[in-house]
């Protein structure tokens, strides 16, 4: 922690002396800066608009507490003022925007955007939209894919229906303080006056359910964390850090080049052992959550599997490889190519008769909709070869192997045979040809890079303060003081 002072200088006839008064504290772990947040009504709101829905060609909304004018933005005229409980409707035509009321049109091919504003900017001013609830103001724009509707609201309010639908918020009141300054975080970095939004409502940035999240059950402890950690966000070297964060890590994160691109010393892979309170939670639903964001499977027959593989290369104009007869996995670390740390895939190769595709990083996840790229492949067809480098690698397929006998005769496996016959000095083992069913055993949901969302919840209920597992997660014990928390309010936005 940093303290600044004031020199005071002091000259007589004979000598000149600079005391300073105070200096800077060293500590031997991360240096924090952790300054009390001032009320938002002196500093001045920060506002944040959230997209919550576009490519429609009709929406509809009703004013449910509080008192608003709509505005066409185009021309500032004051289109109506929508009462209580009403449902208006906008519907974009070719010529624009028009605005009706019980079937009735009460403005016609407007150029908007219109805008939805209270006249109480401090009171609680609530809009009803595809049965939600939210505070505050509203944009309905009109683009060529059809109408983007955007909530605008002080992102601190912003957060009160973020926290909560994020962590869970039965999680302890620490883990919750720990998102809302990670949130905060991700969503004072995502802010971009040059897009017509900053953030969706979505797990593509941050999930957002508005006020009705603030009402839910719990909703009060979120509020309460956010609250309680007001205006606090990370900074690195000055710049405020886009905090990422998943649902778990499975037991270690990732480093951000061997998820994404770009090596980030804020994101480094990281042991997250109390991952497993995901695993020993004492609720776990039918569906074996949240146990399944710790260790989980996925099985699918060979149609399946052939399915997404073709579904993917179509979507992304990847090398197209035929039938598919076995896939191939590495864990390397991007810049090494040594094994990673966190002991995810980053490179999964798809071997087809016609071909073979590579997969790289996160994209992994897209082919077969898996929970995290920290997986193994097992095949009922399993077949262990060793390679030219003498690594030992699992194949899917007898296709295009070939065996060496006793007397030294190469030999091509016949692979139109159902099944091979393995013999060993103690077992004989019948072996599919071609594999039938593949099983990806894994562990942990999401990307893997920052804060382990099931992580914090177990930190926290082995008393961590929210210091300590953002600390944790962001690797602030080895920036030697460029990574602090600070108020935004005070340091600048």
């Amino acid at each position: 922690m940093s303290a600044r002072g004031r020199c005071i200088e002091m000259t007589d006839k004979i000598i000149k002396k600079t005391i300073v008064c105070l200096i800077s504290l060293c500590m031997l772990m991360a240096i924090f800066i952790v300054i009390q947040a001032d009320t938002l009504e002196a500093q001045g709101n920060v506002n944040i608009r959230i997209s919550l829905s576009s490519g429609t060609n009709t929406v509809d909304f009703a004013v449910d507490r509080g008192s608003y004018s709509l505005i066409d933005e185009s021309t500032g005229t004051v289109v109506s003022q929508p009462g209580q409980g009403v449902v208006w409707r906008i519907v974009k035509r070719d010529s624009g925007l028009d605005v009706m009321v019980g079937g009735q049109t009460v403005a016609t091919a407007l150029t908007g955007p219109l805008v939805l504003v209270p006249s109480d900017l401090q009171g609680l001013n609530l809009i009803r939209f595809s049965e939600t609830l939210y505070r505050d103001n509203f944009r309905f724009i009109n683009e060529a894919a059809g109408i983007r509707v955007i909530n605008e609201l002080d992102i601190e309010r912003y957060l009160y229906g973020v926290v909560g639908p994020e962590m869970g918020t039965s999680a302890g009141f620490e883990a919750l303080k720990a998102q809302a300054v990670v949130s905060r975080s991700f969503a004072m970095a995502s802010r971009n006056p040059g897009n017509t939004f900053d953030v969706t409502d979505t797990v593509l940035t941050q999930v957002y359910r508005g006020y009705t999240a603030e009402i839910a059950q719990g909703g009060y402890r979120a509020v309460n964390a956010v609250n309680a950690t007001a205006g606090q966000v990370i900074f690195f070297e000055g710049a405020l850090v886009r905090a990422y964060y998943h649902a778990s890590s499975g037991g270690h994160t990732a480093s951000s080049e061997n998820v994404w691109t770009n090596p980030l010393p804020f994101l480094r892979a990281t042991p997250s052992p109390h991952d497993a309170f995901a695993y020993n939670y004492a609720s776990q639903s039918a569906g074996g959550w949240p146990a399944n964001t710790y260790r989980w499977e996925l099985t699918l027959t060979r149609a399946e599997a052939q399915e997404m593989v073709d579904r993917f290369i179509q979507n992304t104009n990847a090398t197209p490889i035929g039938t598919l007869l076995s896939i191939s996995t590495r864990q390397v670390d991007r810049d090494t190519d040594r094994p990673n740390l966190c002991g995810r895939v980053t490179e999964m190769t798809l071997h087809g008769t016609e071909g073979t595709t590579i997969v790289y990083r996160d994209r992994i996840r897209s082919v077969f909709g898996l929970r995290s790229t920290m997986f193994e492949v097992r095949a009922d067809a399993a077949i262990y070869v060793r390679n030219g480098n003498g690594a030992l690698v699992q194949m899917s397929s007898a296709d295009g192997l070939s065996v060496i006998g006793g007397d030294g005769i190469i030999t091509e496996i016949n692979a139109s045979n159902p099944n091979l016959t393995a013999r060993g000095s103690a077992i004989t083992r019948q072996i599919p040809a071609n594999f039938s069913t593949i099983t990806f055993v894994g562990s942990g949901h999401g990307h893997g890079v920052g804060m382990s969302q099931w992580g914090a919840r177990g930190m926290a209920a082995n008393g961590y303060n929210y210091m300590q597992i953002i600390e944790h997660y962001y690797n602030m014990g080895s920036n030697d003081g460029r990574l602090q928390i600070l108020n935004y309010h005070t340091r600048g936005r």
